[in-house]
């Protein structure tokens, strides 16, 4: 376990970071408050078990907490409030966090720019961020899906004759022109 973990399950209880602290440390075997200007300021009672000088500052540790209490969505319905997701875009994606929903209308802020914009619920297309193996996934299927689109379908008339279909697509992964997908 991370000293930033062991953080994220004990402070909430305790009433969350100490004012005045900057940073957490260990220091035998206990995990302590301190002050960059005045040093240690007081002990975090529970067993700590991590690393011995382990270290987590104000800020990493208030990323962590908001990012673990971050609404979930799995792409059903709208967005809720406070959800981080993508937003369709002229070129692809962009991540946006939601701060309104309601019947009609939804209000969101663009996270590269942040700039905030509202818009009817039915103007955009939003979807949870995928994951990178979901981005890998994606990359691949449209490659291959290109690749059928670029195949020249009117030589395939008889049943059985799919396989050339096959045998491009193979002949594009085996030269590298399908993203992420390798020979053995």
């Amino acid at each position: 376990m991370t000293l930033l973990n062991w953080l994220l399950g004990v402070l909430p209880s305790r009433g969350g970071w100490r004012d005045g602290a900057d940073f957490v440390a260990v220091s035998f075997g206990e995990a302590k408050f301190y002050q960059k200007t005045h040093g240690w300021m007081s002990t975090i009672d529970g067993v700590v078990d991590v690393r011995e000088g382990e270290k987590v500052t104000r800020e990493q540790y208030e990323v962590a907490f908001a990012a673990s209490h971050r609404p979930l969505w799995n792409g059903e319905g709208m967005p809720p409030v406070g959800c981080v997701c993508e937003r369709e875009v002229p070129r692809g994606w962009a991540k946006c966090k939601i701060n309104y929903v309601s019947s009609t209308l939804i209000v969101y802020q663009m996270l590269e720019s942040g700039n905030e914009h509202s818009s009817l619920i039915s103007a955009f297309k939003f979807r949870p961020i995928l994951t990178e193996a979901e981005r890998k996934r994606n990359e691949a299927i449209k490659a291959i899906t290109d690749s059928i689109i670029d195949f020249d379908l009117a030589i395939v008339e008889h049943r059985g004759e799919e396989s050339s279909i096959a045998i491009e697509i193979y002949s594009r992964i085996a030269a590298g022109k399908i993203p992420h997908i390798t020979l053995k």
